[in-house]
């Protein structure tokens, strides 16, 4: 189960990263215009685009749902407030994976950055997909970051807490699938956090920073709202989009030590080839 949650979460960063393929539709200023222009249907390769961000709110829905399981299922440190701001974080994963579905649903009709202004209040741009399209957009944004607070949150204050209060590890449901990557990451002598549950407090550091770029890029790109031709829109977008993927991934590794399970298996092959070699042989007659 394990590997899929990594694959899963690998999948959606490489998914939500199709705007790195931005070049190909030259038309669109990088450093100007938002992403979700190249996704507009009048460029040939918008499908790419769509399709990218599809695949990423379908993946992020089973990640989601598949985390909250392995959380579920074993032993964690449990109070009211961490209940309350895991299960906050659950529906604003979903949240975020289901807008993110509607958003390539209902492309930008029109590309800002190469319409006439006087085309974009007209029908064929001002449609019913352009505001579903804005709406889904500011509602990914919001949600992305309500997540990285509440995880922070967590992280900094709740988790210390408990720890200092002494709450004892309330058991779960014990899930034999997967014992065997559990004693793999023992073997690697890797600090493992299933025990205590989502999020980890390790690489707190990294977390944060993560976090706090991405919502200073994020409130930038609502700045744009109300204050027109900011500078460097597009490309600090951009930033934050890679910022939310890396930190999606650091969630996973960080909780369930994804560096941690390579050592353990390359540690176990090593083991496995050692006793093989050990073995003693039957004498030839």
């Amino acid at each position: 189960m394990l590997k899929i949650v990594y694959v899963l979460a690998i999948a959606a960063a490489l998914a939500y990263a199709t705007w790195a393929a931005g070049p190909l539709v030259p038309e669109v200023d990088a450093t100007n215009a938002f992403a979700s222009e190249y996704a507009s249907p009048v460029w040939h390769l918008s499908w790419l685009f769509q399709l990218g961000d599809l695949l990423t709110g379908i993946l992020l829905c089973a990640l989601t749902i598949l985390a909250a399981r392995v959380h579920i299922t074993h032993d964690r440190i449990i109070t009211r407030p961490l209940t309350i701001c895991r299960a906050l974080v659950v529906l604003c994963g979903l949240i975020f994976a289901i807008a993110t579905i509607f958003d390539a649903s209902n492309p930008l009709p029109c590309p800002v950055e190469t319409t006439a202004p006087s085309a974009i209040n007209g029908p064929l741009c001002d449609t019913p997909e352009l505001h579903i399209h804005e709406f889904t957009s500011g509602l990914i944004g919001t949600v992305a970051v309500i997540a990285m607070l509440l995880v922070a949150l967590m992280q900094h204050f709740l988790i210390p807490q408990a720890k200092r209060r002494g709450i004892p590890l309330t058991s779960g449901s014990p899930d034999p699938s997967l014992d065997r990557m559990i004693q793999l990451s023992r073997a690697a002598g890797s600090r493992r956090h299933y025990r205590q549950g989502f999020p980890a407090d390790r690489h707190v550091t990294r977390g944060t920073v993560l976090a706090v770029g991405f919502t200073a890029a994020a409130l930038y790109c609502t700045a744009s709202v109300f204050i027109h031709d900011l500078p460097y829109l597009g490309l600090i977008q951009r930033i934050s989009l890679a910022l939310c993927s890396l930190w999606w991934l650091w969630c996973i590794n960080s909780w369930l030590g994804f560096d941690g399970f390579l050592d353990g298996m390359t540690r176990a092959r090593h083991t496995t080839a050692n006793s093989d070699a050990k073995r003693p042989t039957a004498p030839v007659s």
